[in-house]
């Protein structure tokens, strides 16, 4: 799988963030909040496509968080699934 440039978006909708992902830039821990219902599942990747992280959930969580201490430097991308909705946002690992 191959992301492109132009993959890398943070959805809105209707003025309002649909998630989040901080800090960022990443260090040792990330955490992942929803605006729109529970997390069901979220995936990492690289730049180049890789799946570097990914979490399937039946819990009613909005807030997840896991540790990135040993990810390279670079950008990544996240992917975040919840019953409404499928967003992205890129992050970069400092």
């Amino acid at each position: 799988m191959y992301l492109g440039y132009r993959s890398w978006t943070c959805h809105v909708k209707r003025g309002r963030a649909t998630f989040s992902v901080y800090p960022n830039p990443l260090r040792e821990r990330c955490t992942i909040e929803s605006y729109r219902g529970p997390i069901r599942a979220f995936t990492v990747f690289d730049v180049a496509g890789t799946i570097v992280y990914h979490f399937s959930t039946l819990g009613n969580s909005e807030r997840l968080s896991f540790e990135t201490y040993d990810w390279a430097e670079g950008l990544y991308v996240v992917e975040l699934r919840t019953a409404e909705m499928i967003a992205r946002l890129r992050v970069v690992k400092d």
